[in-house]
């Protein structure tokens, strides 16, 4: 075994539990640095006895993209290793811009293309052919961004189920592994247009960088490497309640300000993020430091409303709290009212209805007696005149608690329920009173159904009660 080979073993098992029994893939551009990874993991399968396959994504920008999958498909049958491969049809509005949305198209589709890679040969792991050298130039580039420390950390070896195991190994090292077995490659000669950022980092900064400093490979790794330990200490601090779509202000605002804008931007990067597991074609670039300072300058400053909106994702303030709502999850305010004439469920004693993003099941019956009443609306029928109506709460609508008359508006100020979750309660009504209201969340301890003294039950008498239990959709 070549000491490339047996390096890239060690990397691998560092990540991996059991290599022997997991199913490894390799995507292969055609180009040097993934053929090397390619021969290396599949002579490693030789030894090691893994399942192996390999993909290759046709981006069709070069005239020697379908050459080079052609070669590419040739080069699997030839060793029999099976594989996926897919071409890219790019929209006619990013065929003149190779700026940063083309760049952007480019790099979803990529992972949409790993993804369905993955359902298709139904692989343990992607293996990557990111080095030191990308590794290097990445550092550089997040750099004169401007970026957090997570991009100062540089590229991580695992995300998900992709795996960059080069990333300790220079180039010129991937160079010297392919004329050692004799392996031809094709050239990217798009590598050499500096008008491309990484190219321009690639191609000018570094060498200059390497007369000076011959050993600067090296430094930026090791102070990656520092970068990632001191994202891990920071990352100690950071509260349990950081993943809750509900903060309390309180405990935030005792946070010392730069970990009060670090978990911020966490956050609202963890929202607009994608699970490598469930690839999201449709991501979008983090949130930048000043969507986050913006952020922070409204909390401190706004009593109760929306602090942010970005993209996906809205923050409001209320109550002393932070809340986090994305658009990912359907709107699920109630629209409009439905009614429902007493003929059309007195004698049937079950009915399930639709209304917005509710499932209604409406029962009549004699015994109740295993009837939960937190979690059903339970009343006699005979209270009912001649409708049940089903809406949302407008501004006059008044409810009997057992403390009296009240406004639903008084009421939902003195349960502190935020704004932009008030739109959410539905209400049941007759055609004279409001039977009760339902609360799909939970909020301040409050029971999911709130029924109206009006139409408290006597469990003594014989009636027939009508039972309403609200389910959201799925």
């Amino acid at each position: 075994m070549r000491s490339l080979e047996r390096q890239v073993y060690l990397t691998l098992s560092d990540v991996i539990d059991d290599i022997p029994a997991k199913h490894l893939s390799v995507a292969v551009s055609m180009g040097a640095d993934s053929l090397a990874l390619f021969y290396i993991v599949y002579n490693l399968s030789k030894e090691y006895k893994f399942q192996l396959s390999a993909i290759h994504l046709n981006h069709g920008l070069r005239k020697e993209s379908n050459i080079e999958q052609r070669a590419f498909i040739k080069l699997m049958d030839e060793l029999s290793v099976n594989y996926y491969t897919d071409n890219l049809s790019v929209p006619d509005e990013l065929t003149l811009d190779k700026g940063k949305s083309f760049e952007l198209w480019a790099r979803n589709e990529r992972f949409k293309f790993y993804q369905n890679a993955k359902n298709k040969l139904i692989f343990d792991f992607l293996l990557t052919a990111h080095h030191k050298d990308d590794n290097v130039e990445t550092f550089f580039l997040n750099l004169f961004r401007g970026t957090g420390l997570k991009g100062l950390a540089g590229i991580m070896a695992k995300r998900g189920f992709i795996i960059s195991p080069l990333l300790n190994v220079e180039k010129i090292e991937l160079y010297e592994y392919l004329k050692e077995i004799n392996v031809q490659f094709f050239e990217d000669y798009t590598n050499k247009d500096n008008k491309a950022r990484r190219n321009y980092i690639r191609n000018v900064i570094l060498p200059d960088i390497e007369k000076k400093f011959s050993n600067y490979k090296n430094s930026i790794v090791s102070c990656m490497e520092e970068v990632s330990f001191a994202i891990d200490f920071i990352n100690s601090f950071i509260p349990f309640w950081y993943k809750e779509e509900e903060w309390d202000l309180h405990l935030f605002e005792n946070l010392s300000p730069y970990l009060q804008r670090y978990i911020m931007y966490r956050k609202i990067n963890d929202l607009l993020d994608f699970e490598l597991e469930n690839i999201n074609p449709k991501r979008q670039p983090s949130v930048s430091k000043k969507i986050v300072n913006y952020a922070l300058l409204k909390i401190k400053t706004l009593k109760n409303g929306e602090i942010l909106q970005f993209r996906n994702i809205k923050i409001y303030k209320s109550y002393n709290r932070i809340y986090f709502v994305t658009s990912s999850v359907k709107d699920s305010s109630v629209q409009g009212s439905f009614s429902l004439d007493k003929s059309e469920f007195e004698n049937k004693k079950s009915l399930v209805l639709s209304f917005n993003q509710y499932f209604i099941n409406i029962k009549i019956k004699r015994k109740i007696d295993n009837i939960d009443l937190n979690k059903n609306f339970i009343f006699e029928k005979d209270k009912i005149v001649d409708r049940l109506i089903f809406s949302k709460w407008e501004k006059g609508d008044f409810i009997y608690l057992k403390y009296g008359k009240k406004k639903l508006q008084d009421l939902f100020v003195d349960w502190k329920i935020p704004r932009h979750l008030k739109d959410k309660i539905l209400v049941l009504k007759d055609c004279k009173n409001i039977i009760g209201i339902f609360i799909p969340f939970k909020f301040a301890n409050r029971q999911n159904y709130i029924l109206s003294n009006q139409y408290f039950i006597d469990f003594q008498s014989n009636y027939e009660y009508i039972i309403v239990s609200v389910n959201e959709k799925g």
